[in-house]
């Protein structure tokens, strides 16, 4: 190293200046542990020590800004990835038989099995609900006069609401929703989640829709 290369490093940090704002004006690349090595027991005024904690502390803050948006990008990448090897898969759902094997999966997780008169299903997840009645359309010849609903929400909600929001994502009337229920565990408690829609049940009354999905449902298990 020139001793006048290492002289000028010394009166660039004297200035406050980073390592990386030296090297820049530096006539030639110098490695940054030969600017280090040149920056040792150098003197700095109050004025330039504070500004030069600023920066670093300005550089390192970018820095991890710069990485939270590689880290996303690398993500966005692999949802679109699994989103690309997955999407053909939902073509398969017109084929009525997958259709009842998706259908019979739900109703393991989240129907009734100790009916004997009617089709229970259960779900605060109103897209899970929506999906169940989709399959359910498709999968048999569904009178729609024989669906029930009924909603529990919790303490404090308004149940007029949440009737109608259910009535629209289960393209059920209103007609046919029997009376809302509180859930007697949040009486006197305080409503935390705001967008939270209760619980939708649904009664497909008809034995024999119940009685085939409950009979596959048996066969699966097995």
């Amino acid at each position: 190293m020139e001793p006048t290369v290492g002289l000028q490093i010394k009166r660039l940090r004297q200035k406050g200046l980073t390592y990386s704002e030296i090297s820049k004006r530096l006539p030639k690349k110098v490695a940054k542990s030969t600017i280090s090595y040149w920056s040792k027991g150098i003197f700095l005024t109050q004025k330039n020590k504070l500004m030069l904690q600023i920066k670093q502390k300005a550089h390192t803050e970018y820095g991890r800004i710069k990485a939270l948006n590689t880290n996303k990008k690398k993500r966005e990448l692999y949802l679109s990835g699994l989103i690309k090897n997955n999407i053909g898969l939902l073509t398969l759902i017109k084929d009525k038989r997958i259709s009842k094997l998706i259908l019979v999966a739900l109703f393991i997780g989240e129907g009734t099995k100790k009916t004997s008169g009617s089709l229970v299903f259960a779900n605060s997840n109103p897209e899970i609900i929506k999906l169940f009645l989709t399959l359910l359309r498709q999968c048999y010849p569904i009178k729609e006069g024989q669906f029930r609903c009924t909603v529990q929400g919790r303490y404090g909600q308004n149940f007029d609401e949440l009737n109608h929001f259910w009535s629209k994502k289960t393209r059920i009337p209103l007609k046919q929703f029997y009376k809302a229920r509180i859930d007697p565990r949040t009486v006197g408690k305080p409503l935390r989640k705001l967008d939270y829609k209760g619980v939708c049940r649904i009664d497909y009354l008809s034995a024999d829709t119940y009685h085939d999905l409950s009979t596959l449902a048996s066969l699966l298990l097995q």
